[in-house]
């Protein structure tokens, strides 16, 4: 009885205090870029930014007002790009552009190690909170270096070992055919690529071969699948949509479609990609029923 009324008075003091304080607002900043690459960049991250903005604050109205601030340049257009301009992004949004009256935060993807690193400093240097959901370079988990920094990403090194160490065991495969797509402004596929083959090498009696491809172009591609082919049934294709669209035209072509080949993609290829300027562009519109005659696993991300 008595445990119910010192609720209820607590209840009543918070009411009280709610009503007697102003509301207190809060700025979050968004860096990144606006050209779709990769998982990190805006136009991917956004939306998921905007819903949780919009839970927040409905749990909280009354007591929080939050708002979201997407800092970006349209001329940058790759995590390399932003990582070469993120103080001056992250500067321009602290000295010039965000609401003086609103408590400053930093939450924002982070796709490269030397973009987190930035601006870590200046989050440190002005005690700003700053989260991460990709990126998390171990510099800025010390603490003396990072004191406002808080790590809510789940890429790392080891998850990517687990995933494709998993797959492989589980369905038996002996040899593997990694194909990596250097020529992606995309820094993820490179990056993932080289662990799924250094994580794949570990494995006792595994047979790993990495072959990197400089354009996603037919030719080349042809030339990787007749390799592909000869030394294995199992290929892993790390690289952007079209490039895996691309591929499995290709694939196609070479009667590489029966279901005796198993192809793992790092990104998925959606129905109305453009293979743009390829000649085999002709042939994906007149045969929109290749992927489904494609025996394909797909994977994205971890």
């Amino acid at each position: 009885m008595w445990m119910k009324w010192l609720m209820f008075a607590v209840i009543i003091v918070m009411v009280d205090a709610a009503n007697r304080h102003p509301v207190v607002n809060v700025e979050i900043a968004s860096l990144g870029h606006i050209y779709p690459d990769n998982g990190g960049c805006l136009p991917y991250a956004g939306p998921s930014q905007d819903i949780a903005l919009q839970m927040i604050q409905e749990k909280y109205q009354g007591t929080f007002n939050f708002s979201m601030r997407y800092v970006f340049d349209r001329k940058i257009k790759s995590c390399n790009e932003l990582a070469d301009n993120a103080v001056d992004l992250a500067s321009n949004w602290w000295f010039k552009t965000r609401n003086r009256n609103s408590i400053p935060a930093l939450i924002f993807p982070a796709c490269t190690d030397p973009e987190t690193f930035s601006i870590n400093q200046i989050a440190a240097a002005h005690n700003l909170l700053m989260i991460t959901s990709i990126d998390n370079q171990n510099v800025i988990r010390n603490k003396t270096l990072s004191p406002t920094f808080v790590l809510v990403g789940h890429y790392n090194d080891g998850s990517y070992f687990d995933f494709y160490k998993a797959i492989v065991t589980t369905y038996a495969w002996r040899s593997v055919f990694i194909l990596i797509d250097d020529a992606t402004r995309a820094t993820y596929f490179p990056w993932v690529g080289s662990i799924a083959a250094s994580s794949l090498a570990r494995i006792p009696g595994q047979e790993v071969t990495v072959r990197h491809l400089q354009r996603p172009a037919s030719t080349l591609l042809q030339e990787a699948l007749r390799e592909f082919r000869s030394i294995s049934r199992v290929l892993l294709f790390f690289g952007r949509a079209e490039g895996a669209r691309l591929l499995l035209i290709n694939a196609f072509l070479l009667n590489m479609t029966d279901g005796e080949y198993m192809t793992v993609s790092a990104s998925s290829p959606p129905s109305k990609v453009v293979c743009r300027g390829d000649d085999l562009q002709a042939v994906l519109y007149n045969t929109p029923d290749i992927l489904g005659k494609t025996r394909m696993a797909t994977w994205i991300g971890s």
